[in-house]
């Protein structure tokens, strides 16, 4: 028995070129019935080799190269840029609040007779002396305005946060107008770049602006009447070692004629008004073992408490208190000054309807306490002296000094 060993006819000719191609590794449609006819082969023969004459290229070309910009993307805009969002500026109220803190001062804890304020600078003994501001009419309000930009929203000025968004905003805009004009020079669509800007083309509002009104609180004008030296008589008790100013009003000496002096002083005007001063020494066993002597004031509750300098630098506590004496409404002024071991006290009462006139002058004594040479007499010597028991050996040689100098 023979093998057949013939080949078929479609060996031949145009069909060697489909099995160079299978071997080749190119996939063909119709590679499978290679062997049905010649028909077969010459399909797949168009479909690798027959020009693309709508494109201009073989299909080939067509697959492996993909165009830069089709029609269809062309046409496409990008989004259009979104406009900051949020409130603009600040309301009316917080702008009131941001002048309130602007304009606002410090209120001050202590004012002077003249008003200004007494919390720095201020120099013990000065005839305009300090007073709380507790004792002054409460504040009173004071307008004072800014003028801002009025927004579309209806807020004022620009937030911190707002310009941040809008400075991007602003630098998104200004790169697609760079891309617009890069675009218009290449020949490409100009319109279809600025679609894509939204608000950059958009003409600018018109800019309007607004005064706003806040209000601060400012010391009111103080009422307290002003005074001079000539106002008080300076008291000397060499026995006490003080010297104090005393208003003229309380002239009278209610302890005058006592057979004993010692280291008190009284003057009063009247139950209604007077001013008390003594020492208290613990080394003084002379004078009724000296120590504590001002009685206690019954039922009486502060209403200010404080704690300053005297002019002679010495820490001085005052307390303020009202206080009835026989109907009438009085305000107290009591003071201790500390200076070594002593403690020179000084008591001060007036009728409250003249508190502007002599809260100034009591502040005034309490500074001006000074202190001086403690001198101890005995009973005999004060009884028998026809002088006040409290004249002031300070003040007559003063006097003596001032004949003298009129005399040359």
């Amino acid at each position: 028995m023979k093998w057949n060993n013939t080949r078929p006819a479609v060996c031949k000719g145009t069909a060697v070129l489909a099995c160079m191609l299978a071997l080749s590794g190119l996939a063909l449609p119709a590679a499978a019935g290679a062997a049905a006819g010649t028909s077969a082969v010459k399909t797949t023969s168009q479909t690798v080799t027959a020009p693309d004459t709508a494109a201009g290229q073989t299909a080939a070309a067509a697959a492996t190269k993909t165009p830069a910009t089709t029609p269809t993307q062309a046409q496409t805009p990008a989004p259009a840029i979104a406009a900051p969002q949020g409130p603009i500026g600040y309301t009316e109220a917080e702008i009131q609040d941001q002048l309130n803190k602007q304009y606002q001062q410090k209120l001050p804890e202590y004012r002077t007779v003249s008003g200004g304020q007494a919390d720095t600078g201020y120099t013990p003994g000065s005839l305009d002396v300090k007073i709380p501001a507790f004792f002054f009419p409460d504040v009173i309000a004071k307008p004072v305005t800014g003028t801002y930009r009025l927004n579309a929203d209806g807020t004022y000025g620009m937030r911190p946060e707002y310009a941040q968004k809008l400075k991007a905003y602003e630098a998104e805009k200004a790169a697609l107008a760079q891309q617009a004009a890069a675009a218009a020079a290449e020949g490409q669509d100009k319109a279809v770049v600025e679609k894509a800007q939204g608000a950059a083309k958009a003409p600018a509002p018109a800019v309007r602006y607004k005064t706003v009104t806040g209000w601060v609180n400012v010391p009111a004008p103080s009422p307290f009447h002003a005074f001079a030296t000539g106002d008080f008589n300076y008291i000397s008790n060499s026995e006490g070692g003080y010297n104090v100013p005393v208003v003229w009003a309380c002239r009278t000496d209610p302890l005058q004629g006592l057979p004993q002096s010692g280291p008190m002083m009284l003057r009063s005007a009247s139950e209604a008004a007077f001013v008390a001063a003594t020492v208290d020494d613990p080394d003084d066993t002379y004078h009724y073992k000296n120590s504590d002597t001002f009685p206690k004031i019954p039922n009486v509750k502060p209403v200010f408490t404080e704690t300053r300098k005297s002019r002679e630098g010495y820490d001085t506590a005052i307390t303020y208190f009202r206080y009835y004496v026989s109907g009438t409404e009085c305000f107290a002024v009591d003071s201790s000054m500390k200076a070594g071991r002593k403690t020179y006290r000084l008591f001060q009462l007036f009728p409250e309807n003249g508190f502007y006139s002599y809260l100034p002058k009591a502040l005034y004594a309490v500074e001006n306490m000074h202190t001086i040479a403690t001198v101890r007499r005995s009973p005999q010597q004060t009884s028998q002296s026809g002088d006040s028991l409290w004249s002031s050996s300070w003040l007559k040689e003063r006097q003596k000094k001032r004949e003298a100098a009129q005399t040359e």
